[in-house]
């Protein structure tokens, strides 16, 4: 279950990074998964290279804690860590007063309308920007 990785391998996925990522020294990464492991691996190489941070906890146990301390701008881990936290989420906001509800849906919406216009390389429009600034404020900064 072993694959040879060669340095021109190591060289592609930084051109990849590089060309698809915006990751300079003001950025922070976390990383948690074991160094042996090929995904961590690669994208602390990665990380070096941009010039950013990158903080290593030798517990995963330590993460929820370390995420809130670190505030991590960017981050590789498998995807059941994704989906843990997405369910995390999603329960809470289940129990929430309908409110609060409907606040975090309006502001997922604007965020990901904000992503798909930027992704297009269109302009927002100022009274969206306004509009996402709140659902920052008040909702998407605290994820």
């Amino acid at each position: 279950k072993g694959v040879m990785l060669d340095y021109r391998n190591l060289a592609a996925q930084l051109y990849l990074h590089d060309e698809r990522l915006t990751v300079g020294e003001e950025d922070v990464s976390l990383s948690f998964l074991p160094l042996s492991h090929v995904f961590e691996r690669a994208w602390s190489f990665f990380v070096m290279h941009s010039g950013a941070q990158n903080v290593f906890l030798p517990n995963t146990d330590w993460v929820r804690e370390a995420m809130g301390q670190v505030r991590p701008t960017l981050m590789c881990a498998v995807p059941r860590f994704y989906e843990k936290i997405f369910s995390a989420v999603h329960e809470k906001v289940a129990r929430a007063p309908w409110l609060r509800r409907a606040l975090f849906h309006w502001a997922i919406v604007c965020g990901e309308r904000k992503f798909l216009q930027e992704r297009a390389g269109k302009p927002l429009g100022k009274l969206f920007e306004l509009s996402h600034r709140w659902a920052d404020k008040l909702v998407l900064s605290k994820l």
